[in-house]
């Protein structure tokens, strides 16, 4: 199935109704229960800034909100958190460090129009030049994040614990932002507010993605006078009075009007359609789509414009029945959904006539090249050779005693939209002498029961992308099954790429993780090396070792964001001293097999967090050694880490450092 959703976020331009945050009302309440997350939160798995001032001036890495968040009429899926009293929607890599820039700690970045200066667009409950208490106190345990309630009805809790300002303990201030799903509404909750000998000059309210060197009521929505509901789009970055212990505010978007009608639809086609409605709403922004194949889970596709009635989607699958809804939103509030069902038409089919090129139309019957509307089949006896760029629907190669499709020349590039399939006896494959590496893009499985050879000789390569936004695997009985790079972008840490053939092979350094998670499940034994030099696994990437014939080797060490799993198998990470896995709010889990580490296991940072769990087979750390002279092999000190251990072994076999600091 093809998804549509960005991973990160959305922008939206201005094709829709002008969103406005004077379009949210506010209400104030006080002697409300503050519910600290301070014992139930996650702490933030990783921080930008790890030179400097880490407890004064930081600003998380993106983190997932956990479903789709409208706010001033744009959607958002993740979000930053800063030491300084805020969290944003962007997607700068700002560290939010010690310079008094875009998100840094002076709070006049709340409402710069230069946009190299600014902070947004983001909701400042208290933007001030805040520090973790003392200095010293681990971001893990001052700022949290927890998810609670069930879909459509989920709210995120994002918590500032106990914070103080630089070299002056005497302040405590705890204080909440809540995002809630489906309605838009942001909720500030303040708990126990104590100045103690510091005087502030904070600033509380929300900010669009640009500011006017005179911001419009658009733009800004900023808190005149504490302890009131007076918000105005006038700048007030200079707030000195506390928020009242257990108080709140709460904004609201704009309900929309009630949905009427229903979903229609034309002009359907093999790959696309166009759906239309009747301009129920007075008052949306835009008109968003959902779509989904099994009735459950329902992804983005794409936002209309206002008073819109209609939208063309492309881009979809034939053969595929798709459930719509369509929903009205506003700055942040989503209406209830009209639902409409419609299936694509069957695909084309395209089987070979005879030896010949794919971009020929006597190569084919019917005749004419391949489109992505068609099913492609290379018949037995035929070689398909492909000598220019080629898509199709779903591939078969051979139909069960031979078969031959080939890249040829220039380097090409093939798209498929489904599924690879190459029969017993065929194969697929690039020419020996080729000399240039061709690419694949699929959406779908490859099963391989023939030969698979996308590295024939040094320079002659085929690169293969996974790109579905959910699960695919490759499978499959074929003896050779070879690929030179596997890229993936599977959209989600947890949508995985099955590798579960009975073999498989991969040059050195053969992995790309965008997003997604590697499961490897071969049956026949397997020694390979995604990644030859250090490399990073990422927040949303991870690799799941899972057969006991699997070797898999790094030529030195990972920083880990994401995770790995072992259920089965070995991973020798690094083969030299001091080849390290550093965790930056990695999880790692062994359930059998071996881990096998060169240089220490690290979150050694204040900050960096690990979630380490062990429940058969062992952990080996350092294999090689470590020559770090204050680091312990073994070493998780990261406020917020997690430690389970339930069987299993962690086996330190030689000592850290030089000898004399006896560490491990």
């Amino acid at each position: 199935m093809k998804f549509f959703n960005v991973l990160v976020f959305v922008l939206i331009s201005g094709l829709f109704r002008a969103q406005s945050l004077a379009n949210y009302s506010s209400t104030r309440n006080t002697s409300i229960t503050y519910n600290s997350i301070a014992s139930s939160g996650n702490s933030f798995a990783s921080w930008r800034n790890t030179t400097s001032n880490t407890q004064d001036d930081n600003r998380s890495d993106l983190t997932n909100i956990g479903f789709d968040f409208w706010y001033n009429g744009v959607r958002y899926t993740q979000f930053c958190v800063s030491t300084n009293g805020f969290l944003d929607f962007s997607n700068s890599t700002d560290d939010g460090g010690p310079q008094a820039d875009d998100f840094g700690y002076n709070n006049t970045a709340f409402t710069a129009a230069n946009a190299a200066n600014a902070t947004r667009p983001a909701i400042a409950p208290f933007y001030d030049d805040l520090t973790a208490q003392g200095g010293t106190a681990a971001l893990g345990n001052s700022l949290k994040y927890l998810l609670t309630g069930t879909a459509p009805n989920r709210t995120l809790t994002v918590e500032w614990i106990n914070m103080a300002v630089y070299q002056n303990t005497s302040p405590s201030l705890n204080f909440q932002v809540q995002l809630v799903e489906s309605t838009g509404v942001i909720i500030i909750n303040y708990g126990t507010m104590t100045a103690g000998t510091n005087v502030f000059s904070y600033s509380m309210g929300m900010n669009g993605p640009t500011v006017s060197n005179t911001p419009t009521s658009a733009q800004l929505k900023m808190l005149q006078t504490a302890n009131s509901n007076s918000f105005s789009n006038t700048i007030q970055n200079n707030l000195s009075t506390m928020p009242a212990s257990n108080s709140q505010y709460v904004f609201t978007p704009l309900v929309p009007t009630t949905a009427s009608g229903g979903l229609t639809f034309s002009g359907v086609t093999q790959t696309g359609m166009t759906l239309n409605w009747t301009n129920w709403a007075s008052n949306e922004v835009g008109y968003v789509v959902y779509n989904s194949t099994d009735n459950i889970n329902f992804d983005f596709v794409v936002q209309s414009a206002a008073n819109a009635t209609t939208t063309a989607i492309t881009g979809l699958l034939p053969s595929t029945t798709y459930y719509w809804k369509l929903y009205a939103v506003t700055e942040g509030y989503l209406s209830a959904a009209i639902n409409g069902t419609q299936a694509t038409l069957a695909a084309g089919n395209k089987t070979s006539t005879a030896t010949g090129n794919w971009n020929t139309a006597a190569t084919w019957s019917p005749s004419g090249v391949p489109t992505s509307a068609d099913n492609v089949y290379i018949a037995n006896g035929h070689t398909v050779s492909i000598n220019a760029n080629a898509v199709c629907n779903n591939l078969t190669v051979g139909q069960g005693t031979s078969g031959y499709l080939q890249f040829t020349g220039t380097a090409r590039t093939m798209t498929v939209n489904n599924n690879i399939t190459v029969n017993s006896n065929a194969t697929f494959l690039v020419s020996t002498g080729s000399n240039v590496t061709h690419s694949i893009t699929v959406e779908g499985n490859i099963v391989n029961n023939g030969t698979v050879n996308f590295a024939s000789d040094a320079n002659s390569l085929v690169n293969v992308s996974f790109v579905r936004d959910g699960n695919q695997t490759l499978s499959g009985s074929g003896a050779t099954n070879t690929y030179n790079n596997i890229s993936m972008t599977l959209g989600a840490a947890d949508h995985i790429l099955e590798i579960s053939s009975s073999s498989f092979s991969a040059a050195s350094n053969f992995l790309t993780l965008n997003s997604g998670l590697l499961k490897i499940s071969t049956t026949n034994a397997v020694n390979i090396t995604p990644f030859s030099a250090a490399a990073t696994i990422s927040a949303n990437s991870g690799l799941w070792l899972n057969s006991s014939n699997l070797t898999v080797n790094t030529g030195a060490g990972i920083t880990l964001y994401g995770g790995i799993t072992i259920s089965n198998g070995t991973l020798n990470v690094g083969n030299a001293a001091n080849e390290d896995i550093l965790s930056n709010g990695g999880s790692i889990v062994i359930n059998n097999g071996a881990m096998n580490i060169a240089g220490k296991l690290d979150a050694s940072s204040i900050n960096n967090t690990l979630d380490f769990n062990i429940n058969g087979g062992s952990l080996t750390v350092p294999s090689v050694g470590s020559t770090n002279t204050s680091i312990a092999p073994f070493h998780i000190a990261g406020a917020g880490s997690q430690w389970n251990m339930t069987g299993g072994a962690i086996i330190i076999p030689r000592s850290g450092g030089t000898g004399s600091q006896n560490l491990g």
